[in-house]
């Protein structure tokens, strides 16, 4: 007899595995094990495994950015992309929401912009954080700017305009869709996720 197993037919794209605020590949291989429920030999620890480590990854930003302004409280951080992946107002475990609660938890002021989901996140977040309808608005006067989500309008900014809205030339990419040397020779701090 047979089994059907839905691990074997699921595929992973080297874009799945990329270092990033959230694995792309989460969802799908949860789906996968949770179709495997009815088999005694499910690995039910995996599943718990891949959900810790990708709760740690959403928020591995935060501390990076407390050290490099020197604290959080009193300072302003920009987001730019509130939902889940580009192209979708779907907010369920996206990234920014566990990042933004670290955030406003150790004092910063929060400016959020994102091109779809702003409605759905509002309904989430409320009036936690300032709503911005431009991605420049979200920047201007912030002590750094963070990308959750890849939005192509974030994929090639103008990056002389965001260094002179920010107080301080500081970038945090949950993405890597910067290149960091590019972004060193613009004279932005810029910090990855898996590089520098």
């Amino acid at each position: 007899m047979r089994i059907h197993d839905p691990l074997k037919q699921w595929k992973l794209s080297p874009m799945d595995l990329q270092s990033r605020v959230r694995w792309e590949a989460y969802t799908q291989a949860k789906e996968a094990m949770l179709q495997r429920t009815n088999l005694p030999e499910a690995p039910w620890w995996v599943v718990e495994a891949v959900d810790k480590a990708n709760d740690a990854q959403k928020v591995i930003l935060v501390p990076r950015i407390e050290r490099t302004l020197g604290g959080l409280k009193g300072k302003t951080i920009a987001i730019w992309g509130l939902a889940f992946k580009p192209k979708t107002d779907d907010m369920r475990e996206a990234p920014a929401l566990a990042i933004i609660d670290d955030l406003l938890s150790k004092g910063a002021a929060v400016r959020v912009y994102d091109p779809k989901a702003g409605h759905e996140a509002k309904r989430i977040l409320g009036e936690r954080v300032t709503w911005c309808a431009r991605s420049y608005d979200a920047v201007d006067g912030a002590d750094a700017l963070v990308v959750v989500t890849e939005w192509n309008e974030f994929r090639e900014p103008d990056f002389p305009r965001i260094k002179s809205l920010l107080r301080r030339p500081a970038i945090f990419d949950g993405r890597n869709i910067y290149d960091p040397a590019e972004m060193k020779r613009l004279g932005f701090e810029y910090q990855g996720i898996g590089r520098r």
